[in-house]
């Protein structure tokens, strides 16, 4: 998998060693932000939703840079199911999309959207490979947010590259 820092707490470390290589744990994109006066992250707001996907059978046969060796799906799909759980107990309501075979990227949704208040942009991935993955995080989020922006081509972005600090992103 794609091992690349995030700006963070270190729960939010990308990147989990196991004995046979390495798999990027999932974030979700966060959305539906509300105001709050305690736990602050970003224009006063504080995240209460979230938008997970489990990894799908072909999520080892997904893009990577590192030589840290070929994902494991069990590890995968154990490291998703604690990150649900954790995402549950922290209060946070979730809206789970199905596995996506076609595309083996798929459990990254943060890179398939960013979100900031009143607006969700849906993004346009850089890798050819990731660009059906965009649909399914659109058709959820339409409900949910007020407005939908898009990146056309030839631009290009991927959202797990976004870094948001107070009002700048």
């Amino acid at each position: 998998r794609r091992a690349r820092p995030v700006v963070g707490s270190p729960a939010s470390r990308r990147t989990q060693e196991s004995g046979k290589g390495a798999v990027r744990s999932p974030r979700p994109a966060l959305l539906a932000l509300r105001r709050s006066s305690t736990r602050r992250l970003c224009w006063g707001a504080m995240f209460t939703r979230a938008l997970v996907r489990p990894p799908a059978a072909s999520f080892a046969a997904g893009l990577t840079s590192a030589a840290l060796g070929p994902p494991e799906l069990g590890l995968a799909l154990r490291q998703h199911a604690a990150y649900v759980t954790a995402l549950r107990e922290c209060g946070l309501a979730l809206t789970e999309l199905a596995p996506d075979p076609a595309f083996p990227d798929s459990t990254f949704v943060e890179d398939t959207a960013v979100l900031v208040p009143g607006c969700a942009v849906i993004t346009r991935p850089g890798a050819p490979s990731r660009a059906g993955e965009t649909a399914a995080v659109r058709a959820a989020l339409r409900p949910l947010c007020a407005r939908l922006a898009e990146i056309e081509a030839p631009g290009t972005l991927d959202g797990g590259d976004i870094c948001a600090a107070g009002e700048h992103i």
